[in-house]
């Protein structure tokens, strides 16, 4: 392999629209609002995640500017998960104020903007500049939510003042595409496609997993005494099991154990947890997703996206299409999971104690 400056998701991420892989309807409406010069006051992202929402903001920015590596104070990037007060809001209202320092255009992407909906006084500060704008200024968003966007009267004044993209997620040949583009960068000549395509299979629909998955590959083969001329997959077996034993696979688990009433699993996957907040939004996410698939009785809507995860899920749980206590026992654990993320903001005790705490109470409540 070659020398990386940095871990492979970002060396082989899209710089320019013209490197980015999948929805390309998008991405060519994209090129038409640069080519045409007619910028909306902002342009919204919606998709589930890890299908590409923050890239194409910041191709869509890059190409504009001209500037690649955005290095340059009209781009700025904001996740509003950590930056939701009204201080917060304000402070980016007094930037977007701004001429652009290079004098085409200034962006201010707000990542997870459905998070500052919540607080009325900070969204409604925010839609006073979209609604009018400084004539060089482009508000971008980007968001895994827009059913929240509905739900409130400065939501739906934001959506209605955004040029939307709906994106969807990666298929197994755009994943294949982007994983092949780093082998041949790398130069990782001992690659065989069976090995690619089990990697593409084990990613979870995601890019960043699957460069994830060939840098521990790698550095598995590097690593390796008398390294073979094509690599076996029985020899990666075992790098992937523990490369892929990620968030998303430890929530479904914990759902799962949850919705059984199995404390003692619970308490196994507690131990191996190492980012517990990452896994509480997992199972947030997951759970809303399979209780939206039922309640449409599998029928496809732009707002629902059935990740792997959720998929995994949903086999676990064993649910048909449509019954009305499933419904409900799903609701009401989604109310409980949203209580579990708020508490586990405050650090008011571990996370992983917060889940425990959760888990048994749920657990009582159903026995």
């Amino acid at each position: 392999m070659t020398d990386t400056d940095g871990q492979l998701h970002n060396k082989y991420r899209p710089k320019s629209l013209d490197q980015v892989i999948g929805n390309a309807h998008s991405v060519t409406a994209l090129k038409g609002i640069i080519k045409s010069g007619k910028w909306p006051s902002a342009i919204a992202f919606f998709g589930q995640p890890s299908c590409g929402k923050t890239t194409l903001s910041q191709c869509l920015a890059a190409d504009a500017l001209g500037i690649p590596n955005l290095k340059t104070p009209d781009y700025t990037y904001v996740n509003m998960g950590d930056s939701r007060g009204i201080d917060d809001v304000r402070n980016l209202v007094q930037t977007a104020r701004l001429s652009p320092s290079g004098g085409v255009r200034r962006f201010i992407h707000l990542d997870e903007i459905q998070s500052v909906l919540s607080n009325a006084p900070a969204a409604a500060a925010l839609l006073a500049p979209v609604e009018n704008p400084h004539k060089r200024m482009t508000w971008l968003f980007s968001s895994m939510s827009p059913e929240k966007f509905s739900s409130t009267q400065n939501g739906r004044a934001l959506l209605s003042r955004s040029q939307q993209f709906h994106l969807k997620g990666y298929t197994t040949e755009e994943l294949a595409k982007q994983a092949n583009r780093i082998i041949r960068g790398e130069e990782m000549g001992f690659m065989t496609r069976e090995l690619r395509d089990l990697i593409v299979q084990e990613c979870n629909g995601e890019m960043r997993t699957l460069a994830n998955l060939l840098e521990g590959i790698g550095s598995y083969y590097a690593g390796m005494k008398n390294p073979p001329d094509k690599l076996p997959l029985e020899a990666v077996q075992e790098v992937l099991s523990i490369a892929t034993g990620d968030d998303d696979k430890v929530a479904v688990r914990l759902l799962t154990s949850i919705y059984a009433g199995k404390m003692k699993n619970v308490l196994l996957e507690l131990l191996g947890i190492t980012d517990a907040f990452s896994v509480i939004s997992k199972m947030i996410y997951m759970n809303y997703a399979v209780l939206n698939d039922l309640a449409l009785a599998g029928a496809r809507h732009q707002k629902v996206w059935m990740t792997p995860a959720a998929k995994a899920l949903k086999d676990n749980l064993n649910l048909p299409k449509v019954a009305k206590y499933d419904l409900a026992n799903m609701g009401r654990m989604q109310v409980a999971l949203i209580d579990l993320k708020s508490q586990a903001q405050t650090f008011a005790i571990p996370e992983d104690q917060a889940i425990l705490r959760f888990a048994a109470n749920y657990i009582t409540a159903q026995t």
